[in-house]
């Protein structure tokens, strides 16, 4: 899988050319299959590498996690008992294949 910054659009800020990071790229990400809900435990909190490692086997998609449940900062906006959407990790991959088409 690619890197996802790559979707993210160039803007240029002090004669700089920088990822426009205000700019959501995944804001078009569909879940087409079915989720799983997941209750944040305190030990969890914020630690969604070990929740995502757990759920996808890879601990590289804690941030699809964080997409997919609107959370900026996993320190402050996950709380012990926080209702957590655990989507199909094949809708991001269709989501990556989609984009690669429209790219290349």
């Amino acid at each position: 899988m690619e890197k996802r910054t790559k979707y993210y659009n160039m803007v240029e800020v002090d004669d700089i050319q920088e990822r426009d990071l205000g700019e959501a790229p995944f804001k078009n990400l569909v879940l087409e299959r079915d989720v799983v809900y997941h209750r944040a435990t305190r030990f969890e909190g914020p630690r969604v590498d070990l929740l995502a490692h757990r759920q996808f086997g890879n601990v590289y998609l804690w941030w699809y996690l964080l997409i997919v449940n609107n959370v900026m900062n996993p320190f402050e906006d996950i709380l012990s008992g926080d209702l957590l959407t655990i989507p199909d990790p094949r809708d991001l991959y269709d989501f990556y294949d989609e984009r690669k088409r429209l790219i290349l």
